[in-house]
């Protein structure tokens, strides 16, 4: 009796332990997708730390995966995606929205129609990476891609919120060799307006096969920009602060002493050798100004910039704001510049909506008449302020008895309410597109796109 009963109880353990251990595994279904809800076929599926428990997605991109323990973690991979773990949990189904790599979006080149491989890429272009200039202190495009690809050359005009020149490939007309800007599918220009942090991508097209897609406007080459937009997830706020400081070279020139010494020696020796009327030195000026330090001064300049994105795998947006600040680096001259962006895409079935807006505007102060020519023309013996006869309202202008001087003084014209110019530009440009995924064709679409590009100064 005592055998029986004991036969009994270990028969009745074995079967609890077999229930107990088929109640912790499942099966979990779902369906993997990318982020433009395309089904992503192949990919693997495995249980994290057990490869003998895995499978593959079909051309649905569905799965079906039996034996899962519970509380075990799911790891879905597919070449040229971000890798995605899932935990299990109490679910049965879990679908998955995998993100094309970074590193491999690096290697894809927008090409006017389309983009391509750049290992299958024929044509000449430059691919200019965002992480190369974002530690650089960028006002435009142009500065952006100074020094940053092979056979464009970018010279800046040296003035504050001044457009630097842009040659694809050298000198290709005797009028105008300004390459042609696209941004976002929208032919535009290089303008001060244009936040470069909004920028996810930059191609530069330098050889004759851009004009087969854009025409005779690409004959100085082409570059092609497309604009950071959201992406599925939660909602991410980012904020970056630039701060960078602007110094002048001085030239090596006379002071004030140095300067009454050469020309007393030089009305002294006319005097002596009677090639001037003069019977003695003139009696200059005793002041003491280096013109240079009162034109030049330390520039600052503070970028802000903040962006708001997110979305659901249906719907994503961006939005973000930059505040540029810019002291000058010389009298009487600042700068600021105030960018929105805003992108957004929305996909209903079969059909794909989207706008991408940048709008700026820039003030912009400098003075009507000062130049470094200016500068170097002033006498260190001229003071700035001058209250005797020789003066004008108080300031030093210098005289043919005291010391005479062809140029401005540059702190007069920088206290003179009429002796700036305050001007005002404007930039906005807007695109909306529609796309439709033709059913039944895989991977083929169709896209609408209408766009406009204003660039008002005022």
């Amino acid at each position: 009796m005592k055998g029986l009963l004991k036969k009994s109880f270990m028969a009745l353990a074995i079967m609890l332990v077999g229930t107990m251990a088929w109640a912790q595994t499942r099966t979990i279904s779902g369906k993997v997708t990318d982020s433009s809800n395309e089904p992503v076929a192949g990919a693997a599926v495995m249980v994290k730390g057990n490869t003998s428990i895995g499978t593959s997605t079909d051309v649905d991109g569905t799965y079906t995966l039996a034996n899962v323990p519970s509380g075990s973690t799911l790891v879905f991979t597919f070449i040229g995606m971000d890798t995605e773990e899932v935990a299990v949990g109490n679910r049965s189904t879990i679908d998955v929205v995998m993100d094309y790599s970074t590193e491999m979006l690096e290697e894809m080149v927008v090409i006017g129609y389309g983009s391509i491989k750049k290992a299958d890429l024929t044509g000449a272009v430059s691919v200019v990476s965002t992480e190369d200039f974002k530690n650089k202190a960028n006002n435009s495009i142009a500065d952006a891609l100074q020094g940053m690809a092979a056979g464009v050359n970018v010279r800046s005009t040296g003035d504050l919120g001044g457009l630097p020149t842009v040659l694809i490939r050298g000198t290709s007309s005797l009028t105008d060799n300004t390459p042609l800007y696209i941004i976002d599918g929208i032919p535009t220009s290089n303008d001060i307006g244009f936040n470069v942090d909004d920028i996810e991508s930059m191609q530069v097209l330098k050889d004759a096969s851009a004009a087969a897609i854009y025409g005779s406007r690409a004959a100085n080459g082409v570059i092609i920009i497309t604009t950071k937009s959201g992406s599925a997830g939660p909602v991410s706020i980012n904020v970056s602060n630039q701060t960078s400081i602007q110094w002048n070279h001085r030239l090596d020139l006379a002071d004030a002493a140095e300067w009454t010494d050469i020309m007393t020696r030089v009305y002294q020796d006319g005097i002596d050798r009677k090639t001037t009327d003069r019977t003695a030195v003139p009696d200059f000026y005793t002041g003491n100004t280096d013109w240079q330090e009162e034109f030049f001064k330390l520039g600052i300049q503070q970028k802000n910039d903040i962006s708001i994105s997110g979305g659901s795998q249906n719907a994503k947006f961006r939005v973000s704001y930059g505040l540029l600040n810019n002291t000058g680096a010389q009298i009487g001259r600042n700068m600021q510049r105030q960018t929105v962006s805003i992108n957004s895409t929305l996909t209903k079935g079969i059909f794909t909506f989207g706008e991408s807006l940048q709008m700026g505007l820039t003030s912009m102060k400098t003075p009507n008449l000062t130049t470094l020519g200016e500068v170097v023309g002033l006498l260190p013996i001229v003071p700035i302020y001058d209250d005797s006869q020789y003066g004008k309202n108080g300031w030093g202008i210098g005289n043919a008895e005291k010391g005479y001087t062809t140029s401005h003084n540059i702190v007069a014209e920088a206290n003179m309410d009429n002796g700036y110019n305050e001007s005002q530009n404007i930039y906005m440009r807007g695109n909306a597109w529609m796309q439709v995924r033709i059913p039944g064709v895989k991977g083929l679409t169709y896209k609408l796109s209408l766009g406009a590009s204003i660039n008002d100064n005022q």
